[in-house]
């Protein structure tokens, strides 16, 4: 057997949402008898705009997603509360920097 191969890459890089299709097209010679002949295939590709939260501090620290240790300067450790005093308030910030709607259906403590 003198079978020969090579793996190539193809690159989905889409600069706008939807479906996106490109015909991949492999040029080789059939040798003098054939001439160029050409192996031709459909690629398709979903690219979507995706939201991408962000909540920070009122001092722009980011707190990231699913931290578990609290911090005064992230604003989530509050201190020693008196309960016979007011609540103690902690304003957050909530971005979107993705690219992609950002649809909150809620916030829960």
């Amino acid at each position: 057997d003198n079978t020969v191969s090579t793996d190539f890459a193809i690159q989905f890089s889409p600069t706008a949402t939807g479906q996106h299709t490109a015909v991949v097209t492999i040029n080789y010679s059939g040798g003098p008898s054939l001439g160029d002949l050409q192996w031709k295939f459909t690629i398709t590709g979903l690219a979507v705009a995706l939201p991408v939260p962000q909540v920070k501090t009122l001092a722009g620290v980011t707190i990231p997603s699913g931290t578990t240790t609290t911090r005064v300067d992230q604003g989530t450790d509050v201190g020693t509360v008196d309960i016979a005093e007011a609540a103690v308030e902690v304003t957050f910030t909530l971005e979107n920097s993705g690219s992609g709607l950002l649809d909150v259906t809620s916030i829960e403590p």
